[in-house]
């Protein structure tokens, strides 16, 4: 696959970051691409006994699958406030729509067989690395890491794209899920001044609506405020702290079933409940027609 100015970019950076003895994260914690480089078999997901768990909302907000994410109503807002559009370009009842509709139920139900279906034979590539063998995704344990990246990829808008730099049939559609990167790039591209990624290390998308703010990473704190499709600064100082301690402990953060901490437009600190926040460098899986068939092609980003 051919890579683009911005994925070059992202790669010369990280090496400089490892050479530095920085450790860089999609979610701004410079620890996330150590995590991600280390040995698999020494990397063990966290314990976490509410995994299942689901963070509470003021007013409803989507459920992880939900078909459009939630858009703001039209309300002043407050000043600083960065909101985000999020449209889904996939169109109801149309051959990918279908495809999305069975993978995510697949996704929910674990279902290894499905997903094996649409996995390359050599493997898949999750961030810039080599790609992974099947078996090396640990598909039988419905806890791997592998599943909360790809369901967390597929829950909510997709974005469309030419086919030209991908192995698939020609004259189809490339599928890019979820469009968060797309659409934070556009909307809020870096400004010149800005030095490397930091932009995007400094930076988090909350998505959904009435998405609860919490004073500490606990579904028992209190809810400190609320954000609604948009964008925040990402408290970096405490989410470096945050990944340095699951470093220390040789596992990896969930990419659901876990907490960010943010600044809010307010200047107040909380925690954002994972499965509602999306670092710019988030893993995206990329989906396109081999021999006629959906095949998940690629999960780049997370480095």
């Amino acid at each position: 696959m051919i890579e683009y100015k911005w994925q070059k970019e992202i790669k010369k950076e990280f090496y400089l970051v490892i050479a530095g003895g920085i450790m860089a994260s999609a979610l701004g914690g410079a620890t996330l691409a150590t995590i991600l480089h280390k040995d698999p078999t020494t990397i063990r997901p966290a314990a976490t006994s509410n995994r299942r768990e689901t963070e509470l909302k003021p007013t409803p907000a989507p459920e992880a699958f939900a078909e459009k994410p939630a858009t703001p109503k039209e309300e002043k807002l407050e000043l600083g406030r960065k909101p985000i559009d999020l449209d889904d370009e996939v169109e109801p009842g149309s051959e990918f729509y279908s495809f999305r509709q069975e993978l995510r139920q697949g996704v929910t139900e674990r279902n290894a067989y499905f997903i094996r279906s649409i996995l390359p034979a050599d493997g898949i590539s999750l961030g810039f690395n080599s790609p992974r063998r099947i078996e090396e995704l640990g598909l039988e344990n419905p806890d791997e890491r592998f599943w909360s990246l790809l369901e967390k990829a597929i829950a909510n808008s997709c974005a469309a794209e030419a086919s030209d730099n991908y192995p698939v049939d020609p004259g189809t559609t490339v599928w890019i899920c979820s469009n968060v990167t797309k659409e934070f790039y556009r909307q809020y591209p870096a400004p010149t001044s800005a030095s490397g990624l930091d932009w995007e290390l400094n930076h988090a998308i909350v998505v959904g609506r009435g998405v609860n703010v919490r004073s500490r990473p606990s579904l028992n704190s209190e809810v400190i405020s609320s954000l609604s499709n948009e964008v925040v600064k990402l408290d970096r100082p405490a989410a470096e702290k945050q990944w340095q301690e699951e470093v220390e402990k040789s596992r990896e953060v969930d990419p659901i079933y876990g907490w960010t901490p943010v600044i809010i437009p307010n200047g107040e600190r909380g925690y954002v409940y994972n499965r509602y926040v999306y670092g710019p460098l988030e893993n995206r899986a990329v989906f396109g027609k081999v021999a006629g068939e959906w095949q998940l092609l690629s999960m780049p980003g997370g480095d």
